[in-house]
């Protein structure tokens, strides 16, 4: 009921925004109108209209540090991390005790998978504010993402000193100690974050995985069928419910449910896949793994679960055991593509981008239409300034995949750069326009479209922090 009266409060913004610049005889020229009109189209999700709302303001005024961090916000939401960061750096470049910027520069760091710079922001942050929840949860968070688990159980333990009621803490808290092996901890904390918050799902699968662990096959049941009420649809709700069933009974009617599902390896591989690619989403990277693992038992030469299991070790940032599995696959599998784009995204991330186009180009050989290495290779050029290679990589990604709309924003830029304002603009109108022109939201697309015109690009790029 909550998130629903928000967006509707959101809605109710946007249109009153709507109705004033339209009424007025000119358009207000005051930043904060755009930079509070940007953050009603964020909370409502139309990311693209907070980023022509946010420009405007910062046109406005270039050292608005709170719009440059939302501004990030908006750019991180549709996965355009290096852009969220260049806007998160130029708020704590005009104003170096805004906390919630440099909060924003560790979170940035954490979606790149760098641990420990990512921690040295949050350090910054704390010591602005000893008593900033957000980011002690986010070290406690980072920490737990290299293995140092003590140290995210004491922050965890902060946060809580702070709040003791704080929503996810004794989840992190019970992850922690359940790395750590300490099961009976890790279940106290599970059940004080089910009393805090009853419909918190990842916590019913956490207390019932850890009870299994454990061998209580019965508290294992009970929990994964409080999980399976809250969302049926649940694959590990609703496998654990069965296997925890079936460790107690092998008669049960359970036993043939299960049975039923996991029928065929295919069926079984898809389904450890799938919880892989829950516990990695949810930054539980020895689950995953364990998942994948099992995945491999069936099939040991099964590329997918390979390579995922390898991104786990990516994430980390252990890049060295990521490089190794590549290596493995390889040999396991030398018709794969998988290992050559991990090796080329090794080499991105240590910015050897003659290296990493050499190995995207083995994708492309082996297979040519996949849109996410001509992606790949496409920002590597553009890392290079090879401007036209890039615009020719994001077009060749597009015409097999055009669900990757953040492909327009980096054509825009890159057709800007050389001085092909239209195609920028072109790029850019296809960019903000993900939403159909002729469906309810129309008016707001053709607003859009407008405000695009009227900023023009060259100005988008200056205040985008480019």
């Amino acid at each position: 009921m909550k998130n629903s009266n928000r967006k509707y409060m959101s809605v109710a913004a946007i249109f009153l925004f709507l109705f004033v610049s339209q009424h007025c005889g000119k358009e207000p020229l005051d930043a904060s109108y755009y930079h509070q009109r940007g953050l009603a189209f964020h909370e409502n999700g139309h990311n693209n209209r907070a980023v022509i709302n946010y420009l405007k303001a910062l046109k406005i005024d270039e050292n608005f540090a709170e719009c440059y961090k939302d501004l990030g916000n908006s750019f991180s939401d549709q996965y355009l991390y290096m852009d969220a960061m260049n806007c998160y750096m130029r708020a704590a470049e005009i104003n170096p005790e805004y906390k919630n910027a440099v909060l924003s520069i560790g979170n940035a760091y954490s979606d790149f998978g760098q641990y420990e710079a990512a921690i040295a922001q949050f350090n910054k942050a704390i010591d602005m504010d000893s008593e900033y929840i957000q980011a002690y949860n986010n070290r406690g968070l980072a920490y737990s993402n290299i293995g140092r688990y003590d140290d995210a159980i004491a922050d965890y333990k902060k946060v809580l000193e702070i709040d003791p009621l704080q929503e996810t803490t004794h989840n992190n808290l019970g992850v922690s100690y359940a790395n750590k092996g300490e099961y009976a901890l890790a279940i106290e904390n599970y059940l004080k974050e089910i009393e805090i918050n009853p419909d918190f799902l990842r916590a019913y699968l956490n207390v019932a995985h850890n009870y299994y662990t454990i061998g209580d096959y019965r508290q294992a049941a009970f929990y994964y069928d409080k999980a399976f009420q809250l969302a049926p649809d649940n694959f590990k709700a609703r496998r654990g419910r069965q296997i925890a069933n079936r460790s107690i009974d092998k008669n049960s009617k359970v036993v043939a449910d299960i049975e039923k599902e996991l029928k065929t390896q295919n069926d079984a591989i898809a389904g450890y896949i799938s919880m892989g690619v829950y516990y990695y989403n949810n930054g539980d990277f020895r689950r995953a793994i364990s998942e994948y693992d099992e995945a491999l038992n069936i099939d040991p030469e099964h590329d997918l679960a390979f390579f995922n299991k390898g991104l786990c070790y990516y994430k980390q940032g252990l890049l060295e055991k990521f490089t190794a599995v590549c290596d493995s696959l390889q040999k396991i599998n030398p018709n794969s593509y998988y290992p050559h784009r991990g090796r080329a995204m090794v080499f991105f991330l240590k910015g050897k981008y003659d290296k990493a186009i050499e190995e995207y180009n083995k994708v492309i050989k082996l297979n040519t239409r996949n849109s996410m290495a001509y992606t790949g290779r496409g920002d590597c050029y553009m890392a290079g300034a090879q401007r036209e290679l890039a615009i020719a990589d994001y077009n060749k990604a597009l015409e097999y995949d055009q669900s990757v709309t953040e492909l327009y924003y980096r054509l825009g830029y890159q057709y800007s750069k050389i001085g092909a304002t239209e195609e920028a603009i072109d790029a850019l109108e296809v960019y903000i326009a993900l939403t159909d022109p002729k469906g309810e939201d129309a008016k707001y697309v053709s607003t859009a479209k407008k405000a695009l015109k009227k900023l023009g690009w060259k100005d988008m790029i200056n205040l985008a922090g480019y």
